[in-house]
């Protein structure tokens, strides 16, 4: 689901290692603004992102280290969501999922 003013989102890269099990809103992990990308603002109930290109920021992993992504709410306001399925959806078709393609 998708709602909200403006749910438009930001990904970012994380700089600083972090715990799934220990981290949240106050503890979250350092990040940089560095080829963030932008996914606009959608009024869709349902929009599946599938093709959205973090190279830039996989190619500084290499050399400034894999702490993976982050993805934040341009605007944090209360009932502004953007909602993504995980592994645990039953529908395969919709888990997240990182290509790589080499050249």
């Amino acid at each position: 689901a998708n709602s909200g003013f403006n749910n438009a989102f930001y990904i970012y890269r994380n700089t600083s290692p972090w715990d799934a099990y220990t981290s949240g809103w106050q503890t979250m992990p350092s990040t940089t603004t560095d080829d963030a990308i932008l996914i606009p603002h959608t009024s869709d109930l349902f929009l599946d992102l599938t093709d959205i290109d973090v190279t830039a920021m996989v190619r500084k992993m290499l050399t400034e280290g894999n702490y993976g992504f982050i993805m934040k709410l341009e605007d944090e306001n209360f009932y502004t969501i953007r909602q993504f399925a995980s592994i645990r959806n039953t529908d395969a078709s919709k888990h997240p999922k990182l290509v790589i393609r080499y050249r």
